[in-house]
């Protein structure tokens, strides 16, 4: 049963006046109810944990994760913002802060959470692929690349991480380098259909394309077809994509 925001704002509030028990208890009885779907009883026992333990980091990520709406962004970012206060190098809060930030297009802040987190943390890829994630949103991709390459360099077994990369090389000039970030890409996770897309797309751009590029444009797009996960418009690319292909 859907409850109204404000209503369950105003009972997760009137519960936490009494508080017995340990937080670590409270904690894991919010982790148990937020499994079960029960949002509005999992934010009372998480404020029952830092009511009891004021500087309990993990309670504070986890009633920002409840408050991951819209309609509650900022309540989020508020308790984000305690985890991280009280652990600075607490990598999944200041991902989910930066990203709080990034949804209400406050880019600046985001990049600045980023950047902290890094200070304390240098070799953490997921820190800097969000950090590109920002700069191409606002847009900037050239730092983003910069940044997708950071990653790269610490992760290069990851699909995801070579797959935005290659993404983010909308400009011509990086044609060549993108189409070998794509081919690492579906190396590293051959189910990812959406690096196969963009690799036939990025090969069939390709004027001066060897045979042997032509049949892996092919492949690659026959892939993605095949696979029922593309829309239609995806689709109708990729069978006239094909077909222009075959006619060469």
């Amino acid at each position: 049963m859907k409850i109204n925001i404000l209503i369950a704002l105003a009972l997760s509030a009137f519960t936490i006046g009494c508080v017995s028990g340990t937080p670590e208890e409270h904690f894991d009885q919010g982790v148990q109810a937020f499994q079960r779907g029960d949002t509005l009883m999992a934010i009372g026992e998480f404020q029952k944990a830092v009511k009891l333990r004021p500087d309990f980091a993990p309670a504070y990520f986890n009633l920002g994760i409840c408050y991951s709406t819209p309609q509650n962004r900022e309540t989020a970012i508020e308790n984000f913002t305690q985890a991280v206060k009280y652990n600075p190098n607490y990598t999944d809060a200041i991902i989910a802060l930066s990203q709080a930030y990034a949804r209400m297009e406050k880019f600046d802040q985001a990049v600045e959470t980023l950047q902290k987190g890094l200070a304390g943390n240098p070799n953490q890829p997921s820190l800097y692929s969000n950090m590109a994630y920002c700069f191409l949103n606002m847009p900037a991709n050239d730092s983003a690349i910069v940044y997708y390459k950071k990653a790269y360099l610490l992760d290069s077994c990851s699909s995801e991480i070579s797959y935005n990369l290659a993404y983010a090389m909308t400009d011509p000039k990086y044609l060549d380098e993108s189409i070998r970030y794509l081919r690492r890409a579906v190396l590293c996770e051959d189910q990812k259909m959406e690096a196969h897309y963009l690799l036939g797309s990025r090969l069939a751009a390709k004027k001066d394309r060897t045979s042997k590029e032509t049949s892996e444009a092919i492949k690659s797009l026959e892939r993605y077809l095949e696979s029922g996960q593309g829309g239609m418009v995806q689709n109708d690319f990729a069978k006239n994509k094909i077909k222009e292909l075959r006619g060469k």
